[in-house]
């Protein structure tokens, strides 16, 4: 768990893995594997440990299962865009492409369901599954699936309005356990205020996580409070967990939806850990929200996301807070980010200085940039020394840094 006492049951799986209490001709079951390999830097750990433990024939033969919806597959083994963009699943992605993807249909089909009834007859449950689920979607009948979406869907507004804000915050990037403050600050956003006036009130928000939280027949509710295991940190606030099926749900509905104002005070306010903030700063940024992006951006750099200044930067530089751009570029570049040092030259540039904007491509191209020399080469092009430009096109840099000669 991480220093503030975030639940990780990751952790158990890396000390479980390194203990070699691993025999061969095991099966390793991960429910939900998400929850294993995306949870913050304990995640790559347990990705890490399952390739060496496959790699280790003296511990073989092994196999894994696990199993996961589709988005938290293309998150997992999607590679970052751009090459100087975190890595945040590096070994999680490497270990998925070793697996054997089977995808599960939505449904069994007339025929799959008459060749199963034998086996659907020797379990009640199964059996009582089949006969309530619609369409053959006995998996999701199983799960609990129609009753969580009755009491999403037959909720009262403020029940409703705090698993609207649930499932924003998991959509649009924060870990699975969701602050109770964050839940309570965000929520009143969805309500107008007609209806926040008949809702509202002293205990507005207790009765709403009383009516998500219980439980129906033994199958938990749409939120799940998580509780420390003997031995487990406490965190700081109440945490809760957004019913996986309602998660997904909530991907799909949701999907053309911005979340409100409050939504993103709360976020910056009560994000869990500074990776949080990251995701929901870049989901910000790419909805127009700017300044709640630059609000989350500045929040998670000052929880130590030093990276982000960059990205900072550009939104101060949009809003025509010139001289913060710069001053964040040049705190960003500080720390070897090679976009700042790109978006540093811009500023010289315009100033009208161009030996620190040409000092910079060169650090820049040091510093393994690709398109710095190109530029430097329309630097120096732009201000009427086209052979200089040419040879830098033709022959780059020599190992000082100076333009080079022609070689063979």
């Amino acid at each position: 768990m991480d220093g503030r006492g975030a639940p990780e049951r990751p952790l158990a799986v890396v000390e479980a893995l390194r203990s070699n209490r691993i025999a061969g001709r095991t099966v390793i079951w991960l429910n939900e594997a998400q929850f294993y390999l995306q949870a913050p830097q304990a995640g790559e750990q347990v990705a890490a440990e399952l390739q060496a433990l496959l790699a280790d024939d003296d511990r073989g033969p092994v196999l894994i299962l696990g199993s996961m919806w589709p988005d938290f597959w293309r998150t997992l083994t999607t590679t970052p865009e751009h090459p100087s963009a975190p890595d945040a699943h590096r070994a999680a992605r490497t270990l998925l492409g070793r697996a054997e993807e089977v995808t599960a249909p939505s449904a069994f089909t007339s025929d799959q369901l008459t060749a199963l009834a034998a086996t659907i007859s020797t379990d009640p449950r199964l059996e009582a599954a089949a006969e309530r689920a619609p369409g053959g979607q006995i998996t999701q009948e199983l799960a609990g699936a129609p009753e969580l979406l009755r009491r999403y869907q037959h909720g009262g507004p403020a029940e409703r309005a705090v698993l609207w804000a649930a499932m924003d915050a998991r959509r649009l990037g924060h870990g699975l356990y969701l602050p109770e403050p964050l839940l309570r600050e965000a929520a009143p956003g969805y309500l107008d205020d007609h209806t926040w006036d008949q809702v509202g009130g002293t205990y507005w928000f207790i009765t709403a996580l009383d009516q998500l939280t219980a439980p129906h027949r033994r199958l938990p509710g749409p939120l799940i409070e998580h509780r420390p295991r003997p031995g487990e940190l406490s965190p700081p606030v109440p945490l809760y967990r957004l019913a996986d099926y309602l998660d997904q749900h909530g991907r799909s509905e949701r999907k053309l939806l911005s979340p409100p104002a409050p939504f993103w005070d709360a976020a910056t306010h009560h994000a869990y850990t500074s990776e949080y903030l990251v995701a929901l700063s870049r989901a910000a940024e790419s909805r127009g929200r700017y300044r709640h992006a630059a609000d989350l951006f500045q929040k998670a750099a000052d929880a130590g996301e030093k990276y982000v200044l960059a990205e900072l930067s550009e939104l101060r530089e949009r809003a025509g807070d010139r001289a913060g751009a710069e001053r964040l570029a040049q705190q960003a570049a500080d720390t070897g980010n090679t976009d700042a040092l790109m978006a540093l030259v811009g500023f010289r540039e315009r100033a009208g200085d161009r030996a620190e904007a040409e000092r910079l491509y060169r650090q820049a191209a040091d510093a393994g940039e690709a398109d710095a020399l190109t530029e430097l080469a329309r630097l120096h092009e732009w201000t009427g020394d086209a052979e200089s430009g040419e040879r830098l096109r033709r022959f780059g840099l020599d190992a000082k840094g100076e333009i080079e000669g022609p070689w063979k």
